[in-house]
């Protein structure tokens, strides 16, 4: 039998990513996808053999589009501190936005099976990664003392905004504006500590 078109791997992958962030993955039901879509079942499992591949599959094709997007937001702000605080703030919406957030997506994967726990590392290195070369870059253009490292630096920067986030979503409420107003406000502050 011949290979399917590439089209209907894709076709899946995009309603299991929709599902994915509408419903989490315990809301990912394989067969409404393939009745939604016209795909027959067979192919499905032609495609991914099982719902955990799929999952995966998901998952990864997640991890890449939020990748995608981080580097196309940044692209076109010259100074790396902006884009630290750039993407800082993309992760505190991250983290706001629950419907999106990456604990709410992966809370129900089992992290026994060693392929997630892979899939999990692979996610928080790429994004520790950013936050590194962003911090050196910070380093090396004076918005970072010469006396932290830039771990230190990132604790201190990204550490304080996060937990601040937390404070004032948990204990005030602010409409989103004002509470990006602070996060910003939160954000001067913070650089001011690591200069």
């Amino acid at each position: 039998m011949a290979r399917p078109s590439k089209n209907i791997d894709k076709k899946l992958l995009e309603a299991g990513k929709a599902a994915l962030v509408k419903k989490g993955i315990r809301g990912i039901n394989i067969r409404a996808i393939c009745a939604k879509h016209r795909i027959n079942l067979g192919m499905f499992f032609y495609c991914f053999k099982s719902k955990k591949n799929f999952i995966k599959e998901i998952f990864i094709s997640f991890i890449e589009d939020k990748s995608k997007q981080i580097t196309e937001e940044l692209a076109n702000i010259p100074s790396p501190m902006d884009r630290m605080k750039k993407l800082s703030l993309m992760s505190i919406k991250l983290h706001k936005e629950k419907s999106e957030s990456f604990e709410s997506i992966t809370q129900a994967l089992d992290f026994r099976d060693k392929s997630f726990v892979k899939l999990r590392k692979t996610m928080v290195e790429r994004w520790f990664g950013v936050f590194k070369t962003l911090a050196d870059q910070c380093k090396e253009d004076g918005h970072i003392s010469k006396k932290l490292d830039s771990e230190q630096a990132l604790s201190i920067f990204l550490g304080g905004l996060l937990t601040y986030a937390k404070f004032i979503d948990e204990f005030y409420q602010y409409d989103d504006k004002e509470y990006y107003e602070r996060i910003n406000q939160m954000s001067d502050i913070l650089e001011s500590k690591i200069k």
